[in-house]
C-alpha cells in the first residue's frame, strides 16, 4: 500500500510539485496504488482506473499507451528510452533515469518527468507538466499550460494562450509563443522569449537575455549581467543588481538600470531612462527622450529629438551631437565644478565658438557657431557661463 504523495520523491521541484497537487483529486492523493508489472514486449497497452495506478515497464518495452478515465493517475517506472502518447488519461508521473516522450491528451493533463532527457508534448488543454532532472523540452501547445524545466538545461515552448513557464535550475530556453505569458529563468544563464501579446519575463540569477518581442512587455533581469530586449511595443525594462544592458526597441519604452554600471539604449519612440544607482551610460537614441542618470557619475547622449537630460548627483558628462537644426536638448540640472558638456561630436573647439544667449527665464541658449548645434542650459545666465563647462 502507498500514498500518491510518496511517487514524488525526488523526481520535480516543490513548487512545481504543489502545482500537480492542485489538480490530482483530493480522494486519489491517498488510494491505494495497484503496481503493474510489463516485460519483453515491444509495445503495451495499459488500461487506467479511477483509481491511482502504478505501472513498472520492463526492459524490452518500446511504447506504452495509458488510456481511460480522465480521472485516475498513473505512474510509469522506466528502465529503458520509451513513447507515452494516450488520450483521457488525468497525469503520468515517470520514475527511473531512462530517457522518455509523452504526449498528452485533449483534457487538462499532469506530466511529471523523471531524471532522464524527456520531450513532453502537453497537447490541448490546461496541462500542468514538469520535466525534472536531465535535459527536457516540453511543448504546452494548446491551452493555459504551467511548464517547468526543474534541474537541467530545458527548452520550454508555451503555445497557444496564456502560460506560465519557470526554467528552474540549468541553462534553460523559454518561449512564451501566443498568449499573455509569464517566464520565470531561474538560476544559471538563461534565454527568455516572449513572442506575442504582452508578456512578463523574469531573468532570476545568472546572466540572462530576455526578449520581449510583440507587446507591451515587463522585463526584469534579476541578479546577473543581464542583456534585455523590449523590441516592439511600449516595455518596461528593470536590469537589476550587476552591469546590465538594457535596449528599449521600437515603442515608448522605460528603462531601469537599478544597480551595477549599466548601459541603457531607448532606441526609437519617446523614452525615459533611468541610471539608478551606479556610474551609468545612457543613450536615448531617436525621439524625445529623459534620460536621468540619478546616483553615481554617469554618461547621458539624448541622440536625436529634443530630449532632456539630468545627471543627478555624481560627476555627469552630457554628451551633445550634431543633430538636426530643429533638435533641442536641455540639461535640466548641470552643476558648475562636477559635470561637463561634452561637444567633441559638435564643430564647436573653443568658449567663442558658441552664442549664448538668455530665453528670458534665467536660462541660456547655447548654439555651435558653424554646424548649427543647440542646446538650452537651465539655470544659468549667458554671463555664468565659462570654457570650465565643456570639453571640446
Amino acid at each position: 500500500m502507498a500514498s500518491m504523495g510518496s511517487v514524488w520523491d525526488g523526481h520535480v521541484s516543490p513548487e512545481s510539485y504543489s502545482y500537480f497537487l492542485k489538480g490530482i483529486p483530493s480522494n486519489l492523493r491517498d488510494d491505494a496504488v495497484r503496481f503493474r508489472d510489463f516485460s519483453g514486449s515491444s509495445k503495451d497497452t495499459v488500461k487506467g482506473t479511477n483509481a491511482s495506478d502504478y505501472v513498472k515497464l520492463g526492459s524490452g518495452d518500446k511504447l506504452a499507451k495509458l488510456s481511460g478515465s480522465p480521472k485516475g493517475f498513473d505512474v510509469v517506472e522506466t528502465s529503458s528510452s520509451i513513447s507515452i502518447s494516450g488520450t483521457g488519461f488525468r497525469g503520468v508521473n515517470l520514475t527511473g533515469e531512462s530517457n522518455a516522450k509523452v504526449t498528452g491528451s485533449t483534457s487538462g493533463d499532469l506530466i511529471a518527468g523523471n531524471d532522464g532527457n524527456n520531450s513532453i508534448k502537453a497537447g490541448r488543454g490546461n496541462d500542468v507538466a514538469a520535466g525534472g532532472d536531465g535535459r527536457d523540452s516540453i511543448f504546452g501547445e494548446d491551452g493555459r499550460d504551467s511548464l517547468f524545466g526543474d534541474a537541467g538545461n530545458d527548452s520550454l515552448y508555451g503555445g497557444d494562450d496564456s502560460d506560465l513557464l519557470k526554467g528552474g535550475a540549468g541553462n534553460d530556453l523559454l518561449k512564451g509563443d501566443s498568449g499573455r505569458d509569464t517566464l520565470y529563468g531561474g538560476e544559471a544563464d538563461d534565454k527568455l522569449y516572449g513572442g506575442k501579446d504582452s508578456d512578463r519575463l523574469y531573468g532570476d540569477a545568472g546572466n540572462d537575455r530576455l526578449y520581449g518581442e510583440s507587446g507591451n512587455d515587463l522585463l526584469k533581469g534579476g541578479a546577473g549581467r543581464d542583456k534585455l530586449y523590449g523590441s516592439s511595443g511600449n516595455d518596461s525594462l528593470y536590469g537589476g543588481d550587476d552591469a546590465d544592458s538594457l535596449y528599449g526597441g521600437s515603442g515608448n519604452d522605460r528603462l531601469f538600470g537599478d544597480e551595477g554600471n549599466d548601459r541603457l539604449y531607448g532606441d526609437s519612440g519617446n523614452d525615459s531612462l533611468s541610471g539608478m544607482v551606479g556610474d551609468d551610460q545612457l543613450f536615448g537614441g531617436s525621439g524625445n527622450d529623459t534620460l536621468l542618470g540619478l546616483d553615481g557619475d554617469d554618461t547621458l547622449f539624448g541622440g536625436t529629438g529634443s530630449d532632456r537630460l539630468l545627471g543627478g548627483t555624481g560627476r555627469d558628462t552630457f554628451e551633445i551631437d550634431n543633430g538636426p537644426k530643429s533638435d533641442i536638448d536641455t540639461i535640466a540640472d548641470f552643476k558648475a565644478g562636477e559635470d561637463v558638456i561634452d561637444l567633441s561630436a559638435t564643430a564647436a573647439n573653443k568658449l567663442s565658438s558658441l552664442s549664448l544667449k538668455s530665453d528670458g527665464s534665467g536660462n541660456t541658449i547655447v548654439t555651435v557657431k558653424s554646424d548649427g548645434t543647440k542646446f538650452k542650459l537651465v539655470g544659468y545666465d549667458p554671463d555664468d557661463v565659462n570654457s570650465s563647462f565643456f570639453h571640446f
